[in-house]
């Protein structure tokens, strides 16, 4: 439940496309970027092109066939390809120019970040792509996000299909507060958000402090921007496999009365620290509001959250922590307190939550009505009992509708299917591809099919 910044350190240094895709957009990096040394393994000089400059070599790791290295893009326009960075200084695809950039049906691979900002006021649309995030082999650095831009003007992601990065990450808005210059996150596939840090022999790191707090989506520093979309994404992070804090997080960031930020129809499941049977752990679903702030445009606001369903997310489900006029209604909220092998989670909380733990001066207004909330919770006695809720002194949680009992793991599958019938039902299609939607659901996409 913290806000999450990225390192600035590296923005790319070496540009290349497949040869149908050496585009006018191609120029020079801007900044200087460290290299990877590794001195065991085949070198390739590669070539980076720009504008009126004389060519120069550059050195990069042997890449896998198929892929084109790392890219700086300079000029907007549209692109498509297979960008992969080996080294953890290296983003695979730097956005270094404020003309529109679309990348569409791409593929992207990193030991770094995904897709990151070279300039302020990026304006970026990513549609059909996917990413996978690779360990960085070097201990203490978590995987990369597969988006991560700040000081941008407008933000698109959409049908996009990731695996093992740690996630997107949006800060810092400095658009025309238009709802053409806004953020859509919609209709993406998520598999495993992870913040562990390396332990730079291949694995990671599972001690409770190894891990950089991460999101699926977090937005921070958007303040009074209409027309915000976060809608129809299915993300599923699996116990011992990921480490995720807020699978959504709205970070001193806000909409506005007339058009509030949107969090509708997604379905998340799965949040936990690294080892779930024994470590405490402060994240979960959907945090509508975080960060208190000190000034009333500074606040967390005009955010609402309708018709989600959130699975198995240990410390909350839904929360609301500081801010005013943020709301959260229709929600299934759902969580056994039990893994798939039986071990029970020891950070296991609460369902719905209303709760000014920020003691901020300005928290008012806040809601939660008629979410269908089944919720588990271990007292420090070991008896198991329902807490689906946690809102003292606020209005209209008597409306919540509490799940027959009794909660179990089949109560936690049946939401799978119920969302499954509601994208049908709705003729609506996730991530690039169905089979990358079933294989996420399943834990079984791989480098090989991701892209299926």
């Amino acid at each position: 439940m913290a806000r999450t910044t990225r390192s600035r350190d590296g923005t790319g240094t070496v540009e290349t496309l497949e040869p149908r895709q050496l585009l006018s957009a191609v120029g020079a990096p801007t900044r200087a970027l460290a290299r990877a040394s590794a001195p065991q393994r085949h070198a390739a000089h590669v070539v980076s092109l720009s504008h009126g400059a004389r060519r120069r070599p550059r050195r990069l790791l042997m890449l896998r066939p198929g892929w084109s290295g790392p890219i700086v893009i300079t000029h907007g326009g549209t692109y498509r390809g297979r960008w992969q960075s080996l080294d953890p200084n290296t983003p695979a695809v730097t956005i270094d120019t404020t003309e529109p950039v679309v990348i569409v049906n791409s593929s992207v691979r990193s030991a770094s970040d995904g897709i990151v900002d070279g300039v302020d006021g990026v304006n970026l649309t990513v549609l059909r792509t996917t990413g996978w995030g690779l360990n960085p082999g070097v201990a203490g650095r978590r995987p990369g996000r597969f988006v991560s831009i700040e000081h941008f003007v407008r933000i698109d992601i959409e049908n996009c299909t990731l695996a093992h990065t740690s996630g997107i990450y949006l800060g810092y808005y400095i658009g025309d507060h238009t709802p053409a210059m806004s953020v859509r996150v919609l209709r993406n596939v998520a598999l495993d958000i992870d913040g562990r840090y390396s332990n730079g022999q291949g694995g990671f790191l599972t001690g409770p402090n190894d891990h950089d707090d991460v999101q699926f989506c977090q937005l921070a520093y958007v303040e009074g921007v209409p027309g915000i979309q976060i809608a129809w994404n299915q993300v599923v992070n699996q116990p011992y496999q990921s480490r995720v804090e807020d699978n959504i997080s709205i970070f001193r960031s806000s909409g506005t009365a007339e058009s509030p930020i949107l969090i509708y129809d997604n379905y998340v499941q799965g949040a936990y620290p690294a080892d779930p049977a024994t470590q405490d752990y402060s994240g979960g679903g959907i945090m509508l509001a975080d960060g208190a702030a000190s000034t009333p445009d500074q606040e967390s606001a005009y955010v609402q959250a309708y018709d989600n369903q959130i699975v198995s997310t240990t410390n909350y489900g839904i929360s609301i922590t500081t801010g005013r006029d943020c709301s959260f209604y229709v929600n299934r909220i759902v969580s056994s307190g039990y893994l798939g092998d039986g071990t029970w989670i020891a950070a296991q909380n609460v369902g719905a939550s209303v709760w000014n733990s920020n003691a901020d001066p300005l928290f008012a207004n806040n809601l939660a009505y008629a979410n269908v909330i089944g919720w588990m919770h271990k007292d420090d006695a070991g008896l198991v009992s329902r807490n689906d809720q946690w809102a003292p002194g606020v209005i209209g949680t008597e409306l919540n509708i509490p799940l027959p009992d009794p909660i179990t793991r089949q109560t936690e599958s049946a939401e799978y299917l119920i969302w499954v019938q509601k994208l049908a039902q709705n003729h609506v299609s996730v991530g690039t591809s169905p089979a990358a939607r079933r294989l996420a659901a399943l834990g079984r996409l791989t480098p090989a099919n991701i892209a299926s």
